[in-house]
């Protein structure tokens, strides 16, 4: 009877091995129950569950007050548990009427209820249970009811209820930490930590997981970083570092959530440095998600081209993808950066058709017709905006910007009258200054534009429409800086000067200049222009030419690169001209101002002189420089930079004129240029200019004109500087029986070949004899008795020279001969006996400054015949007087010629060589 005990024991033991800790005391009352239990036993052992059950549940249906029932439902129950029919095996718990017995199976009754989640029960079973036991019963007990106040906490919505129960589960966790439950109740503590917000003491129940199982490890960590992320994402990204350089399993998920945080934390730069790493790592169906992420990275540190590469590789991968819209979005935006219209078109299209409603249509639109414009295809994004315009969209949907640039892409259209209404339907609309100040600038600029392409017909109305426009504009100054003000009163001023408002004009510039003297802003180009315009002011309304010089000047002082310089001097000419015509005492300076400022007018543009004014031109300066030598003997054309300039000036102006004057001028001025270039020492210019007139002479004697004898007598004079007196005198003696008899240059050629032919008599050969000798004394008496007053000093030298030569060749000591001829050449100079002296004396009340000379040489006459008579009868008195009379001349400043400064030096040194003091 023991063994069967035993027996029946054992087989209660193996029913309760897996739910309980101790069996439940079966006490069979009679052998028929003895057999019983043993029977189930068998069946058991036999794996014939179902038929241990059957005999149980028949049995306690047979024998309902059997004492043994309370055991057999303990059985039953827990071979209901076996079978996971938990509700029937509560079912049977529930029959148990023993406490003892009810107490021995509480767990499995624990167990049973944690799996049919019935929680509400099993946290007041657990309260009827836990202090009942102690040791790890308790614990575990405690564990199924703080899983079970957590699982309520799930289902119920009554927030205070849930927070009664979140804390209670809260409790026994952590009075599980440190048991063999210690794991499971950290994880559970993470969960309601998590539900309380506090992430992280939810994160550090997973690091502090991570440490406790190395096996899971990383999956612990993956949650901790998941958690850190609410909180410190520096520190979620820390582990998530960890976790994907470990390399486990977890290294894949790690990487993606950790790109994901850099995103939200808009590690841009990170991102696009550690792209490849972590795409190394990602899970592919993770790659095309990943791949956006990383595109709109270097979107959004504005490196389009890399962003477009990724958008368009996220796109490629996965077409039909949720972020579609924005990814098309975006890889147009970068087109548009990048200004690569090929991929902005091809995602524009698609864009349109999958998406005809999307809010940021209007914004795609509007990029194209940029694009277009951007890239110089203006028509077709003239197009592309008047497409936008046909749609209608609501006016939240349009862009400020719209308007504004549709009216700049009409202006660089040509458009202007369609631009200026949309700048100006723009600049009502809009509060945005920057672009008011650009647009009211562009209205402007419509109106500059028309200027610059309409006819004359319209030009006065446009000028009208551009005035109002600057009014407008600096109506709003307070958007402007100083500068651009004063630029913008500039051009008023200057639109007003072509309306010939001058008055409104000459107040505005009058101002700019004030204004620019306190405080400089202009550059001296625009301050040149500026006392240009006031001087034209000046000049078209009160006819005022000093003030209009004066502000001309200042005008060519402030710039040399001034556009208007042309302009400037021709008008100051033509003022000095007029200054010259009002005020005689000022006239030659007023001349010489309007001849310079002339000259300055050629250099710049020769072709718009006429050649009238240049013929004028080159003679004034030319006479200039004649009138300087004429005034002196002594005076030298090197010895005045004012006159040489007036020199090359006229020089340079001859020699352009010599290309473009008719031919019947071409004597006269190649006559005054050579002259010119004899003054300058250029000798072989002149000479080769000369003998060009001479060679046409001889070609076309018939062409000769008047001027031809002044080319003769000028080449000659060239020859001899030139040292070649054969030439001369060759030239002479084929042109000179040419001469008219009543010529100026008869007289002066013949004097000039005279003096050629007496150079080249020897000494010993100033005989009476010689016939070249008496041919030269013969020219010269000629040349002294054929006298014309208009030639002097030509006539009075010939005869000064007949005498010396003659004196000469009979006796150069032969004073009363001397004294004889000097007497003859007073008397031939002074009477009025016959019709050419008549004529010779009347002129001398005409030509005062010839008389002036003719009264010099006659007093070197008188001096002469002085030291004639003081050598002659030894007298000191006549050798005093004669000393007297060229003392005084030199005093009174009468010595006019070269010839009278030589003569009357030598016949200083016959007084200084007389044998007694003249003193």
């Amino acid at each position: 009877m023991r063994n069967f005990f035993k027996v029946s024991l054992i087989l209660i033991c193996i029913f309760f091995s897996v739910y309980a800790d101790d069996s439940p005391l079966f006490n069979p009352q009679t052998e028929e129950e003895a057999l019983f239990l043993r029977r189930v036993a068998e069946f058991w052992q036999d794996e014939e569950f179902e038929i241990a059950r059957y005999q149980i549940e028949n049995y306690i249906n047979d024998h309902q007050e059997a004492q043994l029932n309370d055991s057999l439902y303990a059985i039953l129950g827990n071979i209901y548990m076996f079978e996971k029919n938990y509700s029937k095996a509560v079912s049977s718990f529930d029959n148990i009427k023993d406490s003892d017995i009810k107490d021995k199976i509480s767990i499995n009754l624990l167990a049973s209820l944690y799996h049919l989640k019935w929680h509400a029960r099993l946290i007041d079973e657990c309260d009827v249970y836990v202090n009942k036991v102690d040791g790890e019963l308790k614990n575990k007990i405690l564990y199924l009811q703080s899983i079970s106040l957590y699982n309520r906490s799930l289902e119920i919505k009554d927030e205070t209820e849930i927070n009664t129960l979140i804390t209670k589960a809260k409790d026994g966790f952590e009075k599980l930490i440190d048991t063999k439950f210690d794991n499971q109740a950290t994880e559970y503590l993470s969960q309601i930590h998590k539900t309380l917000n506090d992430f992280e003491k939810a994160s550090i129940c997973y690091l502090d997981l991570s440490e406790k199982d190395p096996t899971k490890k990383e999956e612990y960590l993956f949650q901790a970083a998941l958690l850190q992320a609410h909180f410190d994402k520096e520190k979620a990204l820390a582990t998530f570092n960890s976790i994907s350089e470990r390399g486990a399993k977890k290294s894949n998920e790690a990487a993606y959530n950790k790109l994901l945080l850099l995103f939200e934390m808009k590690r841009f730069s990170t991102i696009a440095d550690e792209k490849d790493r972590l795409l190394n790592l990602i899970d592919e169906d993770k790659i095309s998600v990943a791949n956006f992420f990383i595109g709109q990275a270097y979107f959004n540190i504005q490196d389009y081209k890399n962003g477009a590469i990724f958008l368009e590789e996220s796109y490629l991968a996965n077409p039909d993808s949720i972020d579609l819209n924005l990814n098309l979005a975006m890889l147009m935006q970068s087109a548009f950066h990048l200004n690569d219209l090929e991929l902005f078109n091809k995602y524009f299209e698609e864009f349109v058709i999958k998406y005809p409603d999307d809010e940021k249509l209007f914004e795609s639109l509007f990029a194209k017709a940029m694009m277009d414009k951007n890239n110089e295809k203006l028509f077709d994004a003239k197009k592309d905006f008047e497409n936008i315009i046909s749609k209608n969209f609501d006016e939240s949907q349009i862009d400020d910007n719209f308007l504004y640039e549709y009216a700049h892409l009409l202006f660089l259209l040509d458009e202007t009258q369609k631009s200026r209404v949309k700048f100006q339907e723009f600049v009502q609309k809009t509060k945005n200054t920057d672009l008011i100040k650009l647009s009211l600038k562009y209205i402007v600029n419509c109106s500059i534009k028309d200027l610059q392409n309409e006819t004359d017909e319209n030009i006065l109305d446009i000028r009208k429409t551009l005035v109002s426009d600057i009014e407008t504009l600096l109506k709003n100054d307070n958007l402007f800086i100083k500068e651009e003000k004063t630029q913008f009163k500039y051009l008023l001023s200057k639109t007003y000067f072509d309306l010939q408002n001058y008055e409104n004009s000459l107040k505005l510039l009058k101002y700019l200049l004030d204004d620019d003297s306190k405080n400089p802003i202009l550059t001296n180009v625009e301050l040149s222009e500026i006392n240009l315009l006031i001087a034209f002011c000046f000049k078209n309304t009160d006819e005022d030419l000093h003030e209009f010089i004066r502000f001309a000047q200042i005008s060519l002082e402030l710039t040399e690169d001034s556009k208007h310089k042309f302009t400037t001097y021709i008008n100051l000419f033509n003022s000095y001209l007029e200054l010259a015509k009002e005020n005689d005492e000022g006239c030659d300076k007023n001349l010489t101002k309007a001849a310079l400022s002339l000259f300055n007018a050629y250099e710049l543009s020769s072709k718009d002189i006429t050649n009238n004014n240049l013929v004028w031109l080159s003679d004034f300066f030319s006479n200039k420089v004649k009138n300087y030598l004429h005034e002196s003997y002594k005076n030298e054309l090197s010895k005045s930079g004012e006159m040489l300039s007036f020199a090359k000036n006229a020089t340079q102006i001859y020699i352009n004129l010599l290309n473009d004057v008719e031919e019947k001028s071409i004597e006269e001025i190649s006559l005054k240029l050579s002259y010119l270039y004899i003054l300058q020492d250029k000798l072989d210019d002149a000479t080769a200019l000369l003998e060009k007139l001479i060679q046409n002479y001889r070609f076309y004697p018939e062409k000769t004109t008047l001027g031809y004898e002044e080319t003769i007598y000028e080449l000659a004079k060239v020859y001899e500087k030139q040292n070649a007196k054969e030439q001369a005198i060759a030239l002479y003696e084929e042109f000179l029986p040419t001469f008219k008899k009543d010529s100026r240059f008869k007289s002066s050629s013949t004097l000039h070949l005279s003096r050629l032919w007496l150079s080249n008599v020897a000494k010993e050969d100033f005989v009476v004899s010689n016939k070249e000798l008496e041919k030269i004394i013969s020219s010269l008496k000629t040349i002294s008795f054929q006298k014309i007053f208009e030639n002097e000093p030509v006539h009075l030298e010939a005869a000064l020279d007949y005498v010396d030569v003659v004196c000469y060749m009979e006796n150069s000591s032969n004073w009363e001969k001397r004294l004889f001829l000097l007497g003859r050449l007073k008397d031939n100079f002074t009477n009025d006996d016959d019709i050419i002296s008549q004529d010779y004396q009347t002129m001398r009340e005409v030509l005062k400054e010839k008389d002036k000379l003719y009264l010099s040489y006659m007093r070197v006459v008188d001096a002469e015949k002085n030291i004639s008579l003081g050598y002659l009868d030894n007298e000191k008195e006549h050798i005093q007087a004669a000393k007297k009379i060229l003392d005084d001349m030199k005093k009174e400043d009468l010595i006019c010629t070269k010839y009278l400064e030589d003569r009357i030096e030598k016949n200083m040194k016959c007084i200084e060589e007389y044998s007694f003091e003249a003193n």
